[in-house]
């Protein structure tokens, strides 16, 4: 299998109006965007009416067969899966949003990071929810010989991740690790700020306000080591762990 035959999957929907909704890409129409996820709403003419661009790092697909979908308007469910480094086993994370029919971020979540995933379809499901499928690397890391599922529900994305029961997804995204040079920290969850504390408990950033979608924190003038991060919210934590500086 060779994922370069795949790269450029679009998801169509009509809307009860008669127009289209539609994920794709960012074409080249949006500067700056060439691997983020475009979402528009089209007329029956194929006319832009409205249009959404989530920019997010790395280089975004989404899955290869069908990427979009929905029963209820107001829960258009897509999802990607971004390559955030220089091959094919940074393909760690999936990222799942819910737009409602103005195509505003109802919310959204990343998921996965034990092993690289690659998508093949997103299906809405009668009940709510969607069913994600994919592929995932054998226990050898030898190729993609697993098959991956994921169900997901509204109240799974819209609620925060530490009030969900899925142990797997998370608001923030934080990478690359091992950092040299930038650490960047994804998120659509407003008011959350994060701290970086060295090995021997002293803090490197302190309640550093986190920006939607992404921050980037300069990392260059710090020493090889180990250093833990805390996302808060109001002063609670709401999610920790470990980066590696080179």
């Amino acid at each position: 299998m060779n994922p370069d035959h795949f790269y450029h999957d679009v998801g169509v929907r009509m809307l009860s109006n008669g127009n289209f909704v539609i994920g794709s890409l960012a074409n080249q129409e949006v500067p700056g965007a060439v691997y983020d996820l475009q979402m528009r709403v089209s007329d029956v003419n194929l006319i832009p009416i409205i249009d959404t661009v989530i920019f997010d790092d790395g280089w975004n697909f989404l899955p290869v067969y069908s990427g979009l979908d929905f029963i209820d308007e107001n829960n258009i469910w897509t999802a990607t899966y971004p390559l955030l480094g220089d091959s094919y086993s940074d393909w760690e994370y999936g990222r799942i949003y819910i737009f409602d029919a103005e195509l505003n971020v109802k919310g959204a979540k990343y998921f996965g990071g034990s092993s690289s995933l690659y998508l093949y379809s997103l299906k809405a499901l009668e009940d709510g929810g969607c069913i994600i499928t994919g592929i995932t690397p054998d226990e050898n890391n030898s190729d993609y010989n697993d098959v991956f599922f994921k169900k997901v529900m509204p109240y799974d994305i819209i609620t925060h991740a530490e009030e969900t029961s899925d142990p797997n997804d998370y608001d923030v995204l934080i990478y690359p690790n091992p950092v040299v040079n930038e650490l960047k920290v994804e998120t659509f969850r407003r008011n959350l700020d994060i701290s970086l504390f060295s090995s021997d408990g002293g803090y490197v950033i302190l309640n550093k306000e986190l920006t939607v979608p992404y921050t980037i924190i300069e990392t260059s003038n710090l020493k090889t080591d180990s250093y833990i991060y805390k996302i808060s919210e109001n002063g609670k934590t709401i999610q920790t762990g470990k980066i590696i500086k080179k």
